[in-house]
């Protein structure tokens, strides 16, 4: 209409003015109020506000100049169309109509598409944005867009009938004939099945290749296969009970009666119970009853039927007492007649309760002592127990000073009650070949004594000590070939207390100790002598504390189920241990412990002849600090026991050194540390999952160790150095996990030396936190860690000469920067072997800083330079240029894509300035679109120039006080919670020209976002100077254009208002 209006005027202005300019033929679409003169007009094609111009000497400010008829060339002057002729008569051809129209990019009735990807027309040229989701500019040729699936292999990348490339060669189910096979006539895994016939597969269906033998297909129809029966007699023509008309008189099993339990419901269903009777009741078999005298008890028809038989001869309803039958037929006899009970005979004889001849209850003593002898009270002169069994039913037997129990070959001895009882020994016990149940003996005093020569002892319940010594001064013990039985239970072989143990005083060869809690507890002073015990099963085998001393030989310790276990615990020593351990075997797991103890007493133990069985090795668990020695050096203990377990932190104090070589290797239980304030030196030793913490007055050199995180743990950092403490890790290779960290390095005053250290699979591979500007990281390999170095702290360090890699789908960032203003530093001479998918950098702001920012480059790439970076943090450098972290030659490298994971800040009194050289094109991509997530927040100064700069899913919010400009940028968004750009009481700083000019505004095909909103609390629009000049800028697919919660602005923009076909924005502009 607007256009109409324009030919009308022209076409009166002409007859009128006869080729002269009239005063007064105006154009329609001018503000109210606008004077024009001299055949020039002031009209809007956007929405103008900030008052109005005046007009003088004919001329009016105007947007759009009417155009006059030019009486030289006999141009007849109409509105310009993109076609190649000067339609407006002013001496150019589609101005203004191939730069920025994707429908005529570069030259009339070009389309700017590209294969799968968005669009934008820039200067005429036709540039790739975005791809659709599930495509990939694989070849990087922007030219044939898209080109490619983002596939990803499925199924272990072999190819399988699912309607998926699973191969990802471009082709789907190409292996498997869809439509072609029987398998995959009708799709996948959907084969040809015809009733009655063979099918064949022609063209994607399914037809009839032959019918099987009695059927025809009359109807020809292939989907319901061969649908005419013939029928041939079978079974000779006698109509048998098998779902099939033998006979072939139209009927199927007709002679058959389907309601008999013979044939329930079908020919092959025929219900049986033994011993009992069945029925039919709608093809379900049914219990009708037992035979006679048979009856079920166990409510198990299925199974067994009725399956007591009852040979009462009385029968009653209820039991009958003591007849020896089972009269209720419950399949008990005689119950609660009583029978069992226990009774009294007198006073004194105990007598059980049993029927009798008669029918009645007679109460009858007890088995005499021919078949048991009570044990109970004080021995007195000489007992000799022999045969037996011998019940203790007191909780004591006390055999005083100067007398004797002999026990004989065979004997068996046992508690009487649940509870274990006690055998007081202060006279002598001497034991051959017995066996005690739930039996302690306690050996005490200085005239008490035992000897026991093949005895068994057992425990009888939890917490039961089976030999007692109270006080092992006063006592002698020889034991031969004894056996201790924990049977399993909580409990303890032998206590040992007292102020010592005299040389020879106590001594066992032979026999086994197995099932208990601890074996052996020495409390006492002074050694325990044993020779030949097997140790099985025991969760500690030895433990000794105080001042005890220990003597084993040639014994086996043996452990190959239950909980975590140790050989010899000394760890409760009160100081150096007196121990000897010779041709001692351990059988254990490498989870058990041989040996636990402090790690100052590893020189101080006696070992020899140490052999490992079995396939794996047990280790040397340390408890405490090397605080006593100057030096420890790890060696095999006992030529056989080369694993050291740290357990819980081992601290390496100031003055100690604690050394190891390849002979030696660390495993870890629980949070395993090695904590250095002395030195630590380890060469070619493995840790496995043993974190080492180098603190300030320590140093560690870790040259050619192989450190490993096997999934047992996860630790913060796995080799960590702080203050001005030292670390050397030289040749090292540290293996980690995902949700771990590498190398953390906490404020140290030297940079620690990392040559030649590979790190891999940690979630942090490195971590350097307030390291000097010109601190070093440099000649590692960092693989498949998500995060390879992260930098914190004021400045940045020198990170030059090592080489970040991954494996295909790992999605890693090499390098991540969170540092202050100008914080220095330089990334060069590394190389990058990364993924499609990985990210080389993720910086801070203020790596970018044009005065005092980090140097990137030159670096190697084994591919090309990744495209894309990410950037998050607070910019509190004075001046940050984006330009600084590109490294190659914008011909060679033009495309660069800054992803912003979370809010960048401006901060006040800083600047901001995006300005790509020549052929670049840069995108700024927020990476989530959640409301309230993701923004540019600028509280200083933003510029953004140039027309390669394209501003995807990332609002620009102008805070009070904030300054800068957007020109020539392309902005896109999905978001509507957040305009694209957001000018919050900015007007005054923000004004001037090209504040918001010349810009591109896209948003989704939902339409329902906003292009720029502006909110202000002061007046705005003083005298024009002031007021934000938002012009010359494309608005499309937004439910708004422009919205002025509060103040104004001024400038005249293209809404799609001309588009023929749709206008995209239905809100130019909204005052609220």
């Amino acid at each position: 209409m607007a256009f109409m209006k324009r030919v009308v005027w022209w076409v009166a202005c002409l007859i009128v003015g006869g080729g002269v300019s009239m005063v007064g033929c105006g154009n329609d679409d001018a503000a109210p109020g606008s004077p024009m003169s001299n055949g020039t007009t002031a009209t809007n094609n956007g929405t103008s506000t900030g008052g109005t111009g005046g007009t003088t000497g004919g001329t009016t400010a105007s947007n759009t100049t009417t155009p006059t008829s030019n009486t030289t060339t006999g141009c007849m002057p109409v509105e310009e169309i993109c076609d190649e002729a000067d339609n407006d008569c002013d001496g150019r051809v589609d101005e203004g109509l191939t730069s920025s129209d994707v429908n005529n990019c570069g030259a009339c009735g070009q389309v700017c598409e590209r294969t799968n990807a968005s669009t934008v027309c820039q200067a005429g040229a036709c540039i790739l944005v975005a791809c659709e989701e599930g495509f990939v500019n694989a070849d990087n040729n922007p030219d044939n867009g898209c080109e490619r699936s983002a596939c990803e292999p499925t199924n272990a990348g072999v190819e399988a009938c699912d309607e998926v490339d699973n191969d990802c060669d471009g082709e789907v189910d190409e292996d498997f004939g869809v439509g072609e096979s029987l398998n995959h006539c009708l799709g996948c895994n959907t084969p040809c099945d015809l009733d009655n016939a063979s099918a064949v597969c022609g063209a994607g269906a399914c037809l009839v290749d032959a019918c099987d033998e009695g059927w025809l297909d009359e109807d020809e129809q292939p989907e319901n296969g061969c649908e005419a029966e013939v029928c041939m007699p079978t079974n000779g023509g006698v109509e048998g009970c098998d779902g099939v008309d033998n006979d072939c008189d139209g009927e199927v099993d007709e002679d058959f009666d389907f309601t008999s339990p013979l044939t329930c419901g079908s020919c092959t269903l025929q219900c049986e119970i033994e011993h009992g009777v069945a029925g039919c009741d709608a093809g379900i078999c049914t219990f009708e009853g037992c035979d006679d005298g048979w009856f079920d008890l166990n409510d198990d028809l299925e199974t067994d039927g009725c399956e007591y038989l009852c040979e009462a001869t009385d029968r009653a309803d209820e039991e009958i007492t003591c007849d020896g039958q089972d009269n209720d037929c419950d399949g008990e006899i005689d119950e609660g007649s009583g029978d069992g009970v226990p009774c009294m005979l007198g006073d004194t004889l105990e007598g059980t309760l049993e029927c009798d001849a008669e029918g009645g209850l007679s109460c009858r003593a007890n088995p005499t002592d021919e078949e048991f002898v009570d044990l109970c009270g004080a021995v007195a002169g000489v007992l000799t127990a022999e045969g037996g069994p011998y019940r203790i039913n007191c909780n004591e037997v006390l055999v005083e000073g100067g007398t004797e129990l002999v026990v004989e070959q065979g004997a068996e001895i046992y508690s009487g009650f649940a509870a274990p009882v006690t055998v007081v020994v202060q006279g002598e016990l001497t034991s051959m070949g017995a066996t005690w149940t739930g039996v302690t003996l306690r050996v005490q005093t200085s005239r008490g004594g035992a000897t026991l020569l093949g005895d068994t002892l057992v425990t009888n319940s939890g917490g039961q000590v089976l030999i007692n010594i109270p006080d092992a001064s006063q006592t002698a013990v020889v034991a031969e070939d004894v056996t201790l039985d924990g049977a399993g239970r909580p409990g303890t072989g032998i206590v040992v207390q007292g102020a010592g143990v005299p040389q020879g005083a106590f001594s066992w060869s032979g026999g086994s100790v197995r099932g208990l809690t601890v074996g052996v507890q020495h409390e006492a002073s002074g050694a325990l002598e044993l020779d030949g015990v097997v140790v099985e099963e025991v969760r500690t085998g030895f433990a000794l504390e105080g001042a005890a001393a220990l003597v084993v030989s040639d014994a086996i310790v043996r452990n190959a189920s239950g909980a975590d276990a140790v050989g010899f615990d000394l760890s409760g020593l009160d100081g150096a241990p007196d121990v000897t351990l010779q041709n001692v075997t351990f059988e254990q797991r490498s989870r058990d412990a041989a040996i636990k103890l402090d790690p100052d007493w590893l020189g101080v133990v006696t070992l020899s002849e140490i052999a490992v069985g079995g396939d794996e090795l047990p280790g040397v668990h340390l408890v405490g600090d090397l605080d006593e020695l100057d030096e420890l050096v790890l060696a095999p203990l006992g030529g056989a026991l080369s694993a050291f377990v740290p357990v819980g932190t081992v601290t390496v104090v100031e003055a100690a050194t604690l050394r190891g070589d390849d002979a030696v290797s660390l495993r870890g239980v629980g949070d395993s540390l090695l904590r250095v304030n002395g030195a630590l030196e380890l060469t070619d030793t493995s840790l496995d999952d043993v974190a080492v913490e180098v603190e300030a007055t320590g140093s560690a050199t870790l040259d050619g160790v192989t450190m490993t995180l096997t999934g047992l743990r996860a630790v913060a950092c796995l080799v960590t150095v702080q203050g001005s403490g030292e670390l050397e890790l030289l040749d090292a290779t540290l293996l980690g996990q995902q949700d771990s960290g590498g190398v953390c390095i906490e404020a140290v005053d030297e940079a620690p030396f990392l040559t030649g250290t590979r790190i891999e699979n940690f979630g942090q591979g490195v971590v350097a936190r307030n390291l000097g500007a010109r601190a070093p990281l440099s000649d590692m390999t960092l693989h498949d860690n998500a995060l390879g170095i992260l930098v914190q702290g004021l400045t940045a360090p020198l990170v030059f000469n090592n080489t970040f890699s991954s494996s295909a789908d790992q999605q890693i960032v090499a390098l991540r920067f969170d540092v202050g203003a100008n914080p220095g530093g330089q990334v060069s001479s590394n190389t990058f072997d990364l993924d499609i998918g990985d990210l080389a950098y993720h910086i801070d702001p203020d790596n970018l800083a044009t005065d005092g920012g980090t140097v990137f480059g030159p670096n190697t790439w084994a591919d090309r330079q990744p495209e894309s970076i990410l950037m998050s943090g607070r910019q509190t450098s004075e001046e940050v240029s984006l330009y600084a972290i590109t490294e190659l030659d914008p011909l060679d490298e033009p495309f660069l894509t800054v992803q912003i994971p979370d809010n960048v800040e401006v901060s006040a009194g800083t600047r901001l300035l995006i300005a790509p050289q020549d052929f670049q094109i840069w995108t700024l991509q927020g990476l989530r679109a959640a409301p309230g997530e993701t923004y540019l927040q600028v509280r200083g100064e933003l510029e953004i120039e140039g027309q390669g700069v394209i501003v995807s899913d990332l609002p620009i919010l102008f805070e009070a006080n904030s300054t800068g400009s957007i020109s020539r940028t392309t902005l896109i968004s999905n978001r509507a919670d957040l305009a694209m750009v957001e000018i919050a009481d900015a007007a005054p700083i923000i004004g001037g020209e090209g504040s918001v000019s010349a810009c591109s505004f896209t948003g989704s095909n939902t339409r329902d976002g906003t292009g720029v909103r502006i909110s202000a609390s002061r007046p705005m629009c003083v005298d024009g100077a002031i007021c934000p000049f938002i012009a010359e800028n494309q608005f499309r697919n937004l439910a708004i254009g422009i919205d002025v919660a509060s103040g104004d602005f001024r400038g005249v923009n293209d809404f799609d208002d001309a588009n023929p076909n749709e206008d995209t924005v239905p809100i130019n502009v909204r005052r609220q």
